[in-house]
């Protein structure tokens, strides 16, 4: 049976209706709570191959720099410290010019309007509950809302060199 994700999504709805809403039938409240996490984590799956993919800051234009720039000295006065986490400068810059891509408002910072933007430009269209989900995923101080620090301890976490 080669359903995709998507296609067994869609199936549920049809069953269950267009509803965020439990519908007090168990099972297709367990079975939709289940494709949520499925289609959460495939988000969280193209961030990290994003992440993976080469693009350093080498190369890229003044304002790029200047992002890359502005993003590691916010987080290295917060503590950040690329080494800490196995990094070399070369992969914190690559990751900040990533990071700073996604940062639409530029406050150093990613919601989860922005994680949505994200995993839509990744191919992945998140609801706003399923990108809170994602977020809560990398928030690891809880605040709802996800530092530079802590994208990078998520990635390096994913990579192993740090424990999850």
């Amino acid at each position: 049976m080669g359903m995709s994700v998507d296609s067994f999504y869609a199936a549920l709805k049809r069953v269950a209706g267009e509803t965020a809403q439990p519908t007090g039938i168990a099972l297709v409240d367990k079975a939709q709570a289940a494709a949520n996490a499925i289609k959460v984590s495939q988000a969280l799956d193209a961030i990290a191959k994003m992440l993976d993919t080469p693009g350093g800051a080498k190369g890229q234009d003044t304002l790029s720099n200047l992002s890359v720039l502005l993003t590691l000295s916010r987080s290295e006065k917060q503590g950040f410290d690329a080494s800490k986490l196995g990094m070399s400068q070369s992969e914190a810059s690559d990751l900040a010019l990533k990071f700073a891509t996604y940062d639409i408002n530029d406050d150093s910072r990613l919601d989860a309007s922005e994680v949505r933007s994200m995993a839509g430009q990744l191919g992945i269209d998140l609801s706003p509950e399923e990108a809170n989900a994602a977020l809560k995923a990398m928030d690891r101080n809880s605040d709802g809302l996800i530092e530079f620090s802590e994208w990078a301890e998520w990635y390096a976490a994913r990579k192993g060199k740090v424990p999850a």
